[in-house]
């Protein structure tokens, strides 16, 4: 197993397997020490994971498997639900089952994950719907949100804390719904409201943001920015991320060509 470790620009081999057989590699903060854990989605939809403990060497880390019940063959989403600064894990099956588990200590040590709550299997399930997740309230929690055939908002689930509440709206927001488009939720402005990032990857390279303003949740369409960026940038060379960790989210493009990477810093819009 091979690390980067982007602190010092240092390449990391770990006398170790994990995740091996071309399964999905992920990283969240499961114990909250500020350090990113790996997760391992195998094709079967289970879970296991190796907490970063020893310095990023993940040399004397357990291994563990998270029990069978979390089968998440159609979505895995990390996301601190309940406001302890802790990664949780929401799961959707191929059924569109979606189960959740908080994670402490405990549950963390042995693989022990008790689902806190089931939803209606009717819930963003269709063959192209996307759940995505977001703080949509500004409440620091994660809540979840519905794109719809990859073309509308539908519906929200907003984290109480212990459980997500039910619907926030129910709506038909056409967002990012053409073919050669794909949508991001990120906190733009730094406002702490999840908003919304549209780009085309196409020739255009059409980015849009839509801003949520406190209690309207993206319908006052007058809140957005529309400009030309990372032309025929697609979703595996667009990002969005806090690059200079001033508390705001920026857009990063790999450009296909120079093999160069093109970032706007404090993207305020």
């Amino acid at each position: 197993m091979t690390l980067f470790n982007m602190n010092s620009i240092q390449v990391l081999s770990i006398a170790r397997t994990f995740c091996e057989g071309g399964w999905r590699l992920m990283t969240a903060d499961l114990n909250g020490d500020s350090n990113q854990d790996l997760v391992c989605l195998r094709a079967d939809g289970s879970v296991s994971y190796l907490l970063n403990t020893d310095g990023g060497t993940f040399l004397t880390a357990a291994e563990q498997n998270i029990n069978a019940s979390f089968t998440c063959n159609k979505t895995l989403i990390f996301g601190d639900i309940n406001g302890d600064n802790k990664d949780d894990i929401v799961c959707q099956n191929e059924d569109g089952i979606i189960h959740f588990a908080l994670t402490n200590s405990s549950n963390l040590a042995t693989g022990l994950f008790t689902s806190q709550q089931t939803f209606p299997t009717s819930w963003c399930n269709g063959t192209m719907d996307q759940i995505m997740k977001g703080d949509l309230n500004g409440d620091g929690k994660i809540d979840l949100l519905c794109h719809a055939e990859r073309t509308y908002l539908r519906s929200a689930l907003i984290s109480s804390g212990a459980s997500f509440e039910e619907e926030l709206f129910e709506m038909e927001l056409e967002v990012c719904g053409d073919e050669n488009q794909f949508l991001l939720v990120r906190d733009i402005n730094g406002d702490g409201y999840a908003d919304l990032v549209c780009k085309s990857s196409d020739l255009t390279g059409t980015t849009k943001i839509i801003h949520n303003k406190p209690g309207e949740y993206f319908t006052d369409q007058s809140v957005r920015n529309e400009f030309r960026f990372c032309v025929n940038g697609g979703p595996t060379n667009f990002y969005v991320e806090d690059v200079n960790r001033d508390g705001f989210d920026d857009l990063v493009c790999q450009t296909s060509i120079a093999k160069r990477y093109i970032f706007i810093s404090r993207c305020y819009f």
